[in-house]
């Protein structure tokens, strides 16, 4: 599983309360950028999102978890980060697997 769905699981969060959470969390910071409600199923399947989004949803899922979650680096060149809690690896899912120790 994707670090992703494995947050949104451990939250309880399907990805449309993720897409309006993550509204609220920017309009809360003054960004004008909207995500639309269905676009986090995008990212589930592998689409890399754009800045802000990584960052804001990293701070929003450690905020309610109460426990790190960073905007991991990419292994591909020119890919924008995106959350994963501990340390990473590149995942054929398009986004960082969680590994142990």
């Amino acid at each position: 599983m994707c670090p992703l769905a494995s947050v949104l699981a451990e939250l309880g969060w399907k990805p449309e309360v993720l897409a309006r959470r993550l509204n609220d969390v920017a309009a809360l910071h003054g960004r004008g950028e909207r995500v639309h409600v269905k676009t986090p199923y995008k990212w589930l399947r592998g689409d890399r999102p754009r800045s802000p989004w990584p960052a804001l949803a990293a701070a929003l899922m450690a905020d309610e978890l109460g426990r790190a979650i960073t905007a991991a680096g990419s292994a591909r060149p020119g890919q924008t980060p995106w959350p994963s809690p501990g340390r990473t690896r590149p995942s054929p899912c398009g986004t960082a697997r969680t590994t142990t120790g």
